[in-house]
């Protein structure tokens, strides 16, 4: 869980944290600190030292998991979407080209389709015709699907 009300949940390299020096005072609950910004409990403390295995230090950490955030141990090669406090309060959220790519494909089809008209020929729209669109993306976050709009309606304008 998040050390602060409100913050974003940590995600934790458990194998990491295993490799950490575990007799050393604390050495496993420093590790914690400096790289989650989290402090654990005496008891979370002493099932820290005294794990083994990965399976042991997740028991050891069940107290403070955000089974909400992640509900179980994330597989190796898994994305983990981990939001910070200043994206959280600005409400900007980065999304990859690979989802903006077939889901704005999609959006724009019908309107260029409109603009080619009826005719056999089905030629391209002018560029006249591209360049008076109008796009509004209202919770436009950090732009990722307007830059996509953009990058496809560029190429509808080679293409015209």
């Amino acid at each position: 869980r998040p050390a602060k009300k409100l913050g974003a949940p940590n995600v934790v390299d458990l194998d990491a944290l295993l490799l950490a020096e575990p007799k050393e005072k604390d050495g496993r609950g420093r590790w914690l600190q400096a790289r989650a910004d989290r402090n654990v409990t005496d008891t979370v403390a002493k099932a820290l030292r005294a794990a083994e295995t990965v399976d042991d230090l997740y028991a050891a950490l069940d107290r403070v998991l955000d089974k909400d955030a992640a509900p179980d141990l994330v597989p190796p090669g898994a994305l983990v979407l981990q939001p910070n406090e200043e994206r959280r309060r600005s409400g900007s959220h980065y999304t990859p080209r690979e989802l903006t790519e077939p889901i704005v494909r999609h959006a724009p089809a019908p309107l260029l389709d409109r603009l080619r008209g009826d005719g056999h020929d089905r030629a391209p729209p002018t560029p006249a015709r591209i360049l008076i669109l109008k796009v509004c993306d209202p919770s436009m976050g950090s732009g990722a699907f307007l830059v996509e709009t953009c990058r496809q309606l560029a190429d509808a304008l080679i293409e015209a």
